[in-house]
């Protein structure tokens, strides 16, 4: 042996010995892979709490926006049920020509409104701005606003109800 070899072996101060190296290594990295596990895991629960939180807020958001257009539609949905039940039968079960389509339309009114689901209502979320919530202004467009088909529905029926409201077609 050399002496630079025999020095080392008989350093009492050097006690790293090639197993103890390879065993450091392996610890760290093991050590590395449980702080990995551990930030990951840590990350997936930040954002699995933070969706929570954002979701409920996004809920809120929606419903105030929401709650009084589903109102407006529902009214008009009650007028133009109303004007069907009221007007819709005869006492001799004979319409005029023009009182056979004011009652076909309000029926495909009723039935359009009725059709409307929720999910249907909004293109996104935002606040309500106005207490009156007439649907033909669209909701100003954009995230937030209210859905195509939600606004082409209840504009019809508003402009059904409005005629109506002056004696129809006559």
């Amino acid at each position: 042996m050399s002496n630079s070899s025999r020095d080392t072996e008989d350093d009492v101060w050097d006690t790293d010995t090639e197993k103890e190296v390879a065993e450091r290594r392996i610890g760290e990295r093991s050590l590395r892979r449980l702080e990995g596990t551990f930030v990951t895991a840590g990350y997936s629960d930040g954002v699995e709490a933070s969706k929570y939180e954002n979701m409920q807020t996004g809920f809120d958001q929606a419903l105030d926006y929401a709650l009084p257009h589903g109102r407006h539609a529902g009214r008009l949905l009650g007028r133009l049920v109303a004007y069907r039940e009221i007007h819709g039968r005869s006492a001799t079960g004979a319409h005029s020509d023009s009182d056979s389509a004011l009652i076909a339309a309000v029926d495909s009114a009723i039935t359009r409104l009725r059709a409307l689901e929720s999910r249907s209502v909004l293109v996104g979320s935002k606040s309500c701005a106005s207490d009156s919530c007439s649907c033909s202004s669209g909701g100003g467009g954009g995230a937030g606003a209210l859905s195509q088909t939600y606004v082409a529905v209840v504009q019809e029926a508003e402009a059904l109800v409005s005629r109506l409201a002056v004696g129809g077609d006559k």
